[in-house]
């Protein structure tokens, strides 16, 4: 039991958070008002994976600049764009007015609670993405050793890997493959580890 809790840490404290909250939303407004935002959350979670490597790699010519900082600057850009029309989608179904005006209730609700699992899985895979990406070795160390970190990221990559193969074609996209990609080492970091020990001269036996 004491190992389990020593290994958890912020990540799966903001994911359990994240999850819980959203599915208990999801509980009060059924299943129809959630279909249209699951759609999208799909298509942004498609659209994004394909093409930031790609808008990372056009920066990488023209600016001379790290790759592993592009990739994440073109990942938090392309996010912050699709965060934006989700929260229209969102908006537009009617989601937020339903959660005050109206109430699912039996089944619908839980109906509603598996639909808010699903929605809260791809929005924390999306996130834990960004967070791989990001050049701060903490951080990026921070997912690799939760528990839930590459669990919610390699759920994403299957919906992502299915959603490609079926939009273009059988070995289009691979979870391996990105995975891969994802967890590859980065030749340049903002920040890394920083070890008090071997950066303070106290610790130096020649001081």
């Amino acid at each position: 039991m004491l190992a389990v809790l020593n290994r958890v840490n912020w990540v799966d404290i903001f994911a359990l958070i994240l999850l819980l909250r959203i599915s208990y939303i999801s509980s009060r407004i059924g299943v129809g008002i959630q279909i249209l935002p699951l759609i999208s959350l799909v298509l942004i979670l498609a659209i994004t994976l394909y093409n930031y490597a790609g808008i990372a790699t056009f920066f990488v010519n023209k600016l001379s600049m790290a790759s592993s900082t592009c990739n994440f600057f073109s990942y938090l850009f392309m996010a912050l764009i699709f965060a934006v029309i989700y929260r229209v989608v969102l908006r537009s179904t009617g989601m937020f007015l339903a959660m005050g005006e109206a109430e699912a209730g039996g089944i619908e609700k839980v109906g509603g609670a598996i639909l808010g699992i699903l929605r809260s899985n791809i929005i924390l895979g999306l996130v834990m993405i960004g967070l791989l990406l990001i050049p701060i070795k903490p951080i990026e160390e921070s997912v690799k050793n939760s528990y839930s970190g590459l669990f919610f990221v390699k759920t994403n990559l299957d919906i992502y890997s299915f959603t490609m193969n079926l939009v273009l074609g059988r070995d289009k996209a691979s979870t391996k493959k990105t995975l891969s990609q994802l967890l590859s080492k980065k030749e340049s970091y903002i920040f890394e580890k920083f070890d008090l020990k071997d950066k303070s001269r106290f610790f130096n036996k020649e001081y």
